[in-house]
């Protein structure tokens, strides 16, 4: 039997250039910043920054 699957939560781009600003200029660390916005995918933040290395803010 397969797990339900969630819904995958959508983050505004506000919150992903935050959280992205967070790790590159104020140094938090990838968990301090899922806990502020309750984002449960711990991956997820660091994709974030790994796209906005690679390509720049407008992929965010």
């Amino acid at each position: 039997m397969r797990k339900r699957e969630k819904p995958k939560k959508l983050y505004s781009s506000e919150v992903r250039k935050e959280a992205v600003r967070l790790h590159e200029e104020d140094k938090w660390t990838y968990r301090q910043i899922t806990e502020k916005y309750g984002i449960q995918d711990k991956d997820r933040v660091r994709k974030w920054v790994y796209k906005f290395r690679k390509q720049g803010e407008y992929v965010l």
